[in-house]
């Protein structure tokens, strides 16, 4: 999407409904816990899942927001292609331990992603034309070493 904003409609908003469930702002969009988000990949295999069965629509993959109630972090699961059987995002009988490293996990692609995504607009500001892949390659190295310098608390 930073490659090729202008070929893909980022938002086609539904209804509005009033929810007393936590919010979060992603980029500009109001989302609540309990949000069902859908999406059409870029790849062939996604429009094959798109077309390849009997539901109407034109969406490859589903998620569920969840939007934490102090911090407002919001994090989806069941990102899952449409059609499969959703699983849970930590199997039965995962420990606690491994459950918080891969909360930690996400935690950090989340705070690199960040980076990578103002470093790209102030590319874009400054060259005139958004980055190419190898920029976006580089971009990315540079806020993951950012990131394993910063202090532990930092990206969260």
């Amino acid at each position: 999407m930073l490659q090729h904003p202008d070929t893909s409609i980022s938002l086609l908003e539904g209804r509005r409904e009033p929810s007393g469930t936590p919010a979060a702002n992603v980029h500009g969009v109001e989302i609540h816990s309990g949000d069902i988000l859908v999406s059409r990949g870029g790849y062939p295999t996604s429009a094959l899942i798109a077309r390849g069965n009997d539901s109407p629509g034109n969406f490859s993959h589903v998620g569920l927001v969840y939007v934490e109630g102090v911090s407002h972090a919001a994090s989806w699961i069941t990102r899952t292609p449409r059609g499969c059987s959703a699983r849970s995002p930590v199997p039965q009988g995962m420990s606690a331990r491994a459950a918080l490293r891969n909360r930690a996990f996400s935690d950090r692609q989340r705070w690199v992603a960040a980076r990578v995504a103002e470093a790209a607009a102030r590319f874009t500001r400054e060259q005139g034309y958004p980055p190419p892949y190898w920029v976006l390659l580089d971009l990315s190295r540079t806020a993951t070493e950012a990131l394993r310098g910063a202090p532990r608390t930092a990206h969260l």
